[in-house]
């Protein structure tokens, strides 16, 4: 369409130099409205072709979907995005209990987010006046479950976190108490919506929509933000708005439907992607990420154990400063058996593959036990 503008453009400049042509010409104006209406009727066209889901690197995603079926994953899913473009490199899945899903897990928002979902509640509380995100909240306890009496501060409290210190530490009191004071029903609501939750990603209809539990009641909303509520969303998803939150905030090409494309201020998503990269630099990613090959990474882990699985997260982006690939790995086991691997080290093998070109695992070197 850009080439087809500047060619519009050239056209009415040439035949304005040729026929003496004035703003009020007819001529010029039937040529002006020609135009506006080719660039309408090819924009109309373009949001009618439909998303492509096929990756734009299958060697990419044959390397991951290898690895995950070597380490006999419960589930597994990951989904790699190009930033710029918006266009998906890789989606993968892999399960030894349904193994008929295959690459659809990598799209259907069945798993849990446990503490991805606290980068939304964290792009909300960014856009609270009321709220300082330097401010030291206290907190106590709360390490697995959060119960509505960790919510009432206590005398005595020796530990406090800061919204970055929240999000990388996955801070969960905090983080609850931070949006009962501070995020209403509605405006979480509402940026949840414009993450891209309830709503229809592009080329995914077929899928379904990422839901997000959120109560009326202020402590049970508060609690569920903090990542205990029954929120799920599919790596594709995830991928999408951590590409969103890289773009300083615009979806593009990944917009959902009925979401504004610049879904947050500007600096806004700046603000929280900085704080994104404590994550992997002092917070619940630094043994994994820390020493990738110097690069930052900006990213959230997740972490819970819903009907008797385990499911682990990490979704970023990278390089943080020039971001070039937006990613969502989770990994479902078995508490009960042994297990070698987390979301956090499919992650980094999709990182590596993606920005360096290292195949991934595809042995168990990787052994981790509860």
């Amino acid at each position: 369409m850009r080439t087809l503008t500047i060619f519009a453009a050239s056209l009415l400049a040439i035949l304005w130099v040729a026929a003496g042509l004035t703003d009020s010409d007819p001529v010029l104006q039937r040529l002006n409205s020609l135009g506006k209406q080719v660039e309408v009727a090819l924009a109309k066209k373009e949001q009618k072709r439909p998303f492509d889901l096929s990756p734009q690197d299958p060697l990419l995603e044959t390397q991951l979907h290898t690895m995950m079926a070597n380490y006999r994953l419960e589930f597994g899913a990951v989904t790699v995005i190009d930033v710029p473009t918006g266009k998906i490199l890789a989606a993968a899945g892999s399960s030894i209990r349904e193994p008929e899903q295959g690459r659809a897990l990598a799209f259907t928002p069945r798993f849990p987010t446990a503490s991805v979902f606290k980068v939304v509640a964290g792009a909300g509380l960014l856009e609270q006046a009321s709220f300082d995100p330097q401010s030291c909240v206290g907190y106590r306890g709360g390490h697995r479950r959060v119960q509505p009496s960790l919510l009432i501060p206590r005398r005595g409290e020796r530990r406090c976190a800061t919204l970055e210190g929240m999000l990388s530490r996955s801070v969960n009191v905090a983080v609850a108490r931070s949006v009962k004071n501070h995020l209403s029903h509605a405006e979480l609501t509402d940026v949840a919506a414009r993450l891209g939750f309830g709503k229809i990603l592009p080329g995914a209809a077929a899928f379904g929509t990422s839901t997000a539990d959120l109560p009326e009641d202020d402590n049970a909303r508060a609690i569920s933000a903090a990542g205990f509520g029954d929120h799920r969303i599919s790596p594709y998803h995830a991928a999408s708005m951590m590409a969103m939150i890289a773009r300083g905030g615009r979806w593009a090409q990944q917009r959902p439907s009925g979401v504004p494309d610049q879904a947050l201020n500007p600096a806004v998503a700046r603000k929280l992607a900085k704080m994104l990269v404590a994550t992997t630099q002092k917070g619940t990613a630094r043994k994994v990420f820390r020493s990738l090959r110097g690069i930052a990474i900006a990213g959230k882990t997740g972490s819970l154990i819903v009907d008797g699985l385990d499911y682990s997260w990490f979704i970023g982006f990278a390089p943080a400063k020039d971001p070039r690939i937006a990613f969502a790995a989770v990994v479902v086991n078995d508490p009960k058996k042994l297990w070698h691997l987390r979301g956090t080290h499919l992650a980094r093998a999709a990182v590596k593959a993606a920005l360096f070109g290292d195949p991934p695992p595809r042995s168990r070197k990787l052994v981790a036990m509860r």
